[in-house]
């Protein structure tokens, strides 16, 4: 099992490289290196200067073994986190294979991942897997298949 700081390092990580999967940006500004649930970055597109885009960086190890990625909508204690409290535009869904390596990244509309929950027909769990305890619940990689898939 690993612990909070291997997980937090391993997000880092892939927030940093989720950035190659991010074209024609001008400037970015990464959220701070504290608890901050209103996005990850923020970038500038070079088509879109007057704009900031806020993305969400979701780096799922499990995704790849299960075709589900775990969406979090609340803390182990019941508070609203994960989606019910960012502020992004969008997602970057990442699929992390056996080797640690990135495998498929989705970036798909912050709103359309919360339609998804407000339809309610997903399957909602705990997840206590790694070095954290969340609830929120499933949404299949096969949900997605007609959204673009950018890696």
């Amino acid at each position: 099992m690993n612990t909070f700081s291997e997980d937090l390092r391993f997000g880092k990580k892939m927030e940093r490289l989720s950035l190659n999967y991010i074209n024609n940006y001008s400037q970015i500004v990464v959220a701070p290196d504290r608890k901050f649930s209103a996005y990850d970055y923020k970038v500038v597109h070079t088509d879109n200067p007057e704009k900031w885009v806020r993305y969400e960086v979701k780096a799922d190890r499990q995704a790849y073994r299960t075709g589900n990625f775990f969406i979090e909508t609340h803390s182990k204690t019941g508070t609203a986190s994960g989606l019910l409290t960012t502020r992004s535009d969008y997602y970057l869904l990442m699929v992390i294979d056996i080797r640690g390596e990135i495998d498929d990244v989705y970036c798909i509309e912050t709103s359309i991942i919360k339609n998804f929950y407000n339809e309610g027909k997903h399957k909602f769990r705990s997840f206590s897997g790694m070095s954290s305890c969340a609830n929120g619940f499933l949404l299949p990689r096969t949900e997605l298949d007609n959204i673009t898939v950018i890696g």
